[in-house]
């Protein structure tokens, strides 16, 4: 094949026409036997494989078997391309076609790389342009003044020596990163990953070791005598250092080793790296063990591209000399864009940490003049700190006086908290509360400061022991039962024509929303200004959500369903969001019903009531058979939440 062509050559084609040819040249050592009626004496990989790779060479260099003729708007094959053009679509359409299909859309290619290797400046990257486009321009005059050792302003201090100390941070140490370690079996911000759940856990067994037995406790100062006004002092004193010890567990389990939180890629990237892995015959799950090592792992390997050095355009040989020393079945590499890499985040916490007049604690800022000292991985850890730290103060936001205790789960590390008016009155506290929660659950309860200040609104938040928000629920007053407001007004309906065929509207479209069925009718019944009757006004839930307005992670339901049960509610609003199944709508058995109704109350899982329902089934001699009828729900709240759920947890190959 041609290797002087006059236009760059597309690597990834180039790459698949390689290792189709090698295919076909490799399967003609081997003939079919001259007595197979026309295809005795062929080669097995002419056979197979045609002029498809010698076809898609020619589209590597932008040569494509088409074109249209001066004076005319039909496309013509070009002369002895045809039978070429065939042979690749067979291959397309074959067995071949993922693989082929994956390497043509820039899939296919040797992506964990040794350390160090030799890089291509081309297509406008090298390693250093990778690294460097994370830095920011600074005025050169004052650039000129720093170097030249001249005093600045503080405000023009600010904007240029920490900025200028990152560039060269990242000209010098990012840059020899990506070069020499990045995505090698030895790259240290994997290795950092890979390491930190076993560390992890050592250091939380001995935190864990240092919480006191308050039980033992207080039988020793017992046994020991002390008065009831000392015990009771040290054992409040013991108690808080239990509960310092249950928040560093916390935020050692909720700890990101990393300088950023890598994003679970799409289905098709996963597939396209796996696909490069496979093809540079490398496992095609990687090397990494670890969750946080894998997701990692994905992005360092998909921003690195390899290429054999006889694919390379005589173009590119002029712009990089040095490729002539090579052999031509040697491999260089050139980065991608460095996309989800969080390299971007990294240089930004180091230029916060170097300024002055940054926001951070002491013993997280950087002396610019001594960032040239701290290697990739010190930086990324450092950064992982500067982000726990900032979690923390975050999260303090969340702790003022209109946040008030609901209900504790000190088992399970989680509490109910309400936000309300504080006693002095404070509107500014409770809109501040509002607003950590909308901001942190991504949604817009941090509006409802008027409504929860007048109220007319009351709002809760499931909250873990360092007080990151899980689930919000919404409650209201003045409603009232549906079902009862429909009986008392049954002989006023049954007696008009009117609401009669109203009613059974209503039933027939809203079959398994009492709560629309009730208000509707209302709302007929006041504009044409029938009399009715009102049942006494009870709570109402009107809204229940995890974060982004999603259903809660199915790991917090429990909680959810002792909050739905903890009260007579005239209605609950997402139920759906809760694995919970209304009893007031007939959808099993009648006596099955009745009998999930006394253990259970209004609502029952899935589980609950299938085991009620073998029980049922075995004293009445039925056959099993699970739910009997449709559930009054839009759509299946279980299958919802495990959906939900698994996005919170990270992807495994």
């Amino acid at each position: 094949m041609p290797y002087n062509r006059a236009i760059p050559q597309q690597p990834n084609l180039a790459r698949l026409a390689e290792l189709l040819q090698n295919a076909k040249s490799s399967g003609n050592q081997y003939s079919v036997p001259n007595w197979v009626p026309l295809l005795g004496g062929s080669g097995a990989g002419d056979m197979l494989l045609g002029n498809a790779p010698e076809e898609i060479e020619n589209w590597s260099y932008g040569d494509m078997p088409m074109r249209v003729p001066e004076m005319s708007n039909v496309p013509q094959f070009k002369q002895g391309r045809a039978q070429s053009l065939a042979d690749t679509a067979m291959l397309l359409a074959g067995p071949a076609e993922s693989t082929a299909r994956n390497a043509m859309a820039g899939n296919v290619g040797m992506i964990i790389k040794p350390k160090g290797g030799n890089w291509l400046d081309a297509f406008g990257r090298s390693p250093e342009k990778s690294a460097t486009q994370f830095g920011r321009s600074v005025d050169p005059e004052l650039a000129g003044y720093a170097r030249a050792g001249m005093h600045l302003m503080p405000h023009e201090y600010n904007e240029t020596v920490p900025v200028m100390a990152v560039n060269d941070w990242l000209k010098q140490k990012l840059a020899k990163y990506i070069q020499n370690e990045m995505a090698t079996p030895e790259d240290p911000i994997r290795r950092i990953a890979e390491e930190w759940p076993a560390k992890r856990d050592v250091l939380i067994s001995q935190q864990q070791s240092k919480i006191p037995n308050l039980q033992e406790l207080a039988a020793k100062y017992e046994d020991m005598g002390l008065p009831p006004e000392v015990i009771a002092n040290r054992m409040a004193n013991a108690n808080r250092d239990a509960l310092t010890i249950q928040d560093k567990i916390s935020e050692l389990e909720g700890y990101n080793p990393l300088h950023y939180t890598p994003r679970d890629p799409r289905e098709f990237d996963i597939d396209d790296v796996m696909a490069k892995r496979e093809a540079a015959d490398y496992p095609a799950e990687g090397i990494a063990k670890t969750n946080l090592g894998k997701l990692w792992e994905h992005y360092a390997d998909e921003n690195i591209t390899p290429i054999r050095v006889k694919s390379i355009s005589d173009m590119n040989e002029e712009n990089n000399p040095w490729l002539k020393k090579l052999d031509k079945e040697d491999q260089v590499y050139f980065p991608d864009t460095m996309v989800g890499t969080g390299f971007d985040k990294l240089a930004d916490e180091l230029r916060k940490a170097t300024r002055p007049d940054t926001d951070l604690p002491d013993f997280l800022r950087i002396d610019p003049a001594k960032l040239s000292r701290v290697s990739v991985p010190q930086a990324v850890e450092h950064v992982a700190k500067i982000n726990a730290w900032r979690d923390a103060e975050r999260l303090k936001e969340g702790r003022n006086t209109a946040t008030v205790m609901h209900k504790e789960y000190p088992d399970q590390g989680l509490a109910w908290m309400q936000m309300k008016m504080p006693e002095n009155q404070d509107k500014e506290a409770l809109r501040a509360a509002l607003k950590f929660e909308g901001d942190t659950m991504g949604h817009c309860v941090g509006q409802y400061c008027d409504e929860v200040a007048g109220g007319d609104s009351n709002i809760y938040s499931l909250r873990d022991r360092r007080g990151e928000p899980h689930v919000t629920i919404e409650t209201k007053g003045g409603g009232f039962d549906p079902n009862k407001f429909l009986d008392l007004n049954k002989q006023i309906i049954n007696d008009d024509s009117y609401l009669r065929d109203k009613l059974k509207y209503l039933q027939e479209n809203y079959a398994n929303r009492p709560e629309r069925q009730s208000d509707l009718m209302l709302d007929a019944m006041k504009k044409y200004g029938y009399e009715y009757q009102l049942p006494e006004t009870m709570e109402k839930i009107v809204q229940i959500k995890g974060k982004q307005n999603a259903a809660p992670n199915a790991k917090y339901l429990p909680a959810v369903h002792d909050f739905i049960r903890s009260k007579d509610w005239s209605s609950v609003g997402d139920l759906d969001n809760t694995h919970l199944y209304d009893l007031s709508q007939p959808f099993l058995h009648p006596e099955l019903q009745e009998m999930v109704k006394n253990k259970y109350g209004k609502f029952a899982t899935e589980d609950e009531i299938n085991a009620l329902e073998k029980e049922f089934h075995t004293g009445n001699n039925f056959a099993d058979g699970g739910l009997v009828g449709t559930p009054p729900t839009a759509y299946d709240p279980m299958k919802v939440a495990d959906i939900v759920a698994s996005i919170d947890a990270p992807y495994n190959y």
